[in-house]
């Protein structure tokens, strides 16, 4: 399909981050009753969760052209990268509250998983992003197209040999 598609490598990546923001789309109903039914106006201020979608859109294009070259040539990194996201998701705070790490915010302040979630919740619960975790999104952003590119531009000739 590779071979036969006159379609760049990259448009795997696109479909996969539409369906992913397909999906975003359907759950934003459910915040949008929440907000109805217990009354809550975050105002405006819930607008800039747009810009931060956006970052966390062009940050999953890097990780999905990176890992996805890496999962063609070496046949374990999808099931490290499966195991890898199990426990990032309980050291992010998704299902609990970043103030319950009292006196261990080094845990957060090390975890870019945090700071994408972060930009992106925070302006939905009525809050501004901290400059903090806008910062820590734009550098890894920066280093890991940085990354992505080199492994991209030589090996993207190799991939339809490896799957």
């Amino acid at each position: 399909m590779i071979h036969q598609l006159a379609a760049p490598l990259s448009m795997h990546i696109y479909a996969m981050l539409w369906s992913n923001l397909i999906i975003l789309a359907h759950n934003i109903v459910i915040y949008v009753v929440v907000l109805l039914w217990f009354h809550i106006a975050p105002g405006w201020i819930a607008v800039l969760s747009i810009p931060g979608i956006g970052l966390v859109l062009l940050n999953g294009l890097w990780m999905g052209l990176l890992f996805g070259l890496l999962s063609a040539r070496f046949r374990d990194i999808p099931q490290i990268i499966a195991n890898l996201v199990q426990v990032v998701f309980f050291v992010t705070p998704i299902i609990w509250q970043p103030e319950m790490l009292k006196g261990r915010t080094m845990i957060l302040d090390w975890n870019p998983f945090y700071h994408l979630v972060e930009i992106v919740r925070s302006p939905l619960l009525g809050e501004p992003p901290s400059t903090e975790s806008c910062g820590t999104v734009r550098v890894i952003l920066a280093c890991g197209w940085g990354v992505t590119l080199a492994f991209y531009t030589v090996y993207r000739w190799r991939l339809a040999y490896w799957v």
